[in-house]
């Protein structure tokens, strides 16, 4: 916006005697900022909605031929060593053939030595994963073979578990100003101090930039003049921040809630199994 013309007895040295002007238009432009955050949080939501990888094909080749250098060890009476191996490759992404092969060696391999309360939680988890796996009597013990069947009628006596809730969608709305996503959410307390505060912070810098534009040119010879108008436009920067945290905050604080709730897990099986090795 022009600055209005000096006094007329300022005009033969008006450069020496304006030390600022108003500051740009970007402070009443909150858009671009707010747009190019939605942006980011609308990728970083896309990122977390997308399917995760599937194994990649060497790496379940290699486990594979792990779990089969395992069931040698094992065989040769090389317990420890099969047991690392297994472990190893169950903190894999595998496909569910190798991860079931895995879980199926581990479980013998502690039965054998620890019993059945050591090998259970690797039972339990494979049967999550493939209630109809069956054991291979040339590779597995018939004691073993009946405990793994008694477990498997045990958790087909067990009511189903309930099906897990559907997913919670993206908080879309919480990108537009005024607290919308809280009123549609039913906190309107939440809602009306967002949109009380996004107005009374973009009130108040409409008003202190008018008020900067329109001031006149500032004498750098008066200490009071240049601290007045310093003062003036540090008001008018913090307000302008703090209007574009405000819109920067709801979003952020909605999707970070909303990117724990949805994150990726385990299962219960292999949840089961972290903690077991």
């Amino acid at each position: 916006m022009p600055t209005p013309a000096p006094e007329a007895d300022h005009r033969a040295d008006c450069s020496a005697c304006t030390v600022a002007r108003a500051p740009s238009l970007r402070y009443l432009r909150p858009v671009l900022p707010a747009a190019t955050f939605a942006l980011l949080l609308a990728a970083t939501a896309r990122a977390q909605e997308s399917a995760p990888a599937s194994p990649d094909p060497a790496t379940v080749a290699a486990a594979a031929a792990e779990v089969d250098a395992a069931r040698r060890l094992y065989a040769q009476g090389n317990t420890e060593e099969a047991r690392e191996k297994l472990r190893a490759v169950l903190r894999l992404r595998l496909s569910p053939e190798v991860r079931q092969s895995a879980l199926a060696y581990l479980g013998d391999l502690l039965y054998a030595e620890d019993g059945a309360r050591a090998a259970d939680p690797f039972l339990l988890a494979l049967l999550d994963e493939n209630p109809n796996y069956v054991m291979d009597p040339l590779d597995h013990p018939p004691a073993f073979s009946r405990h793994f069947d008694v477990l498997r009628e045990a958790r087909a006596r067990q009511p189903p578990p309930p099906p897990p809730p559907p997913p919670t969608p993206a908080p879309w709305l919480a990108l537009a100003p005024g607290g919308a996503h809280y009123f549609v959410e039913g906190d309107i307390a939440a809602g009306a101090a967002v949109a009380t505060t996004q107005v009374a912070l973009l009130v108040t810098n409409a008003l202190l930039f008018a008020e900067i534009s329109n001031a006149p040119p500032v004498n750098p010879e008066d200490p009071a003049q240049v601290e007045s108008y310093r003062q003036l436009e540090l008001a008018t920067n913090l307000t302008a921040g703090t209007f574009y945290l405000s819109l920067f905050l709801p979003p952020a604080i909605e999707f970070s809630r909303w990117g724990s709730q949805t994150s990726v897990t385990l299962g219960p099986g292999s949840l089961q199994v972290a903690g077991q090795f």
